[in-house]
């Protein structure tokens, strides 16, 4: 499973140790949102109709995921009631191995490069199919290039980003092509040092 140092301390525990009891317990001390954590009471409809693992706004899920990867990685978690973006209670999702499935498929089709996100459930009880969705983005994703909301034939819309505590905002075309050199500069100094070594290693043969 991903870890996210950042948000594991912020939740008091590991993220493959994470459970809803656990989570409770969190939101009890006193949990707030960060530039790397994210709640979300339920995902949103479309049309203002309720929503449900075969309609929801599949647009908004892709931006708030890329959001997230853009800023480094997080955790989004769905089933958490938050107000002045503070945790408050836990309001469990209905039907969550549905939701899951759905939330890979649209992830994987709507957000560009793919993104290998991790998405579990919290559920409220071990025979129960009711709790919380978890979304994690691993911080590895620090570096790479920016990943991109598309729509669903493939053409790029917008590179959101988390910023400040809770915000999101959408990448200028300058700090997009800040991310591309950055990701080039760093791989060409990991080629150099791969080069030294191999170097290294052929003159003491």
């Amino acid at each position: 499973m991903f870890t996210h140092p950042e948000a594991e301390q912020e939740l008091g525990c590991k993220l493959s140790e994470l459970t809803y009891r656990k989570l409770d317990e969190a939101i009890e001390r006193g949990l707030h949102e960060r530039t790397f954590l994210e709640f979300k009471r339920r995902p949103s409809g479309t049309s203002g109709t309720r929503p449900s693992a075969t309609n929801f706004n599949h647009d908004e899920l892709a931006k708030d995921v890329a959001a997230l990867a853009n800023a480094g990685g997080g955790i989004l978690i769905f089933g958490v009631v938050e107000e002045n973006e503070c945790a408050t209670g836990i309001e469990p999702i209905d039907q969550i191995d549905k939701w899951i499935e759905s939330f890979y498929a649209r992830i994987s089709l709507l957000i560009r490069p793919h993104l290998n996100a991790e998405i579990f459930a919290c559920k409220e009880s071990s025979d129960g199919d009711s709790g919380v969705i978890v979304i994690a983005i691993s911080n590895s994703c620090r570096g790479s290039r920016p990943f991109a909301k598309t729509s669903s034939t493939g053409e790029i819309k917008e590179f959101p980003a988390r910023f400040g505590r809770a915000d999101t905002r959408f990448l200028t075309e300058d700090e997009v092509a800040m991310h591309y050199r950055e990701r080039f500069r760093t791989q060409s100094e990991s080629w150099q040092s791969l080069e030294s070594i191999q170097s290294v290693g052929l003159q003491r043969l």
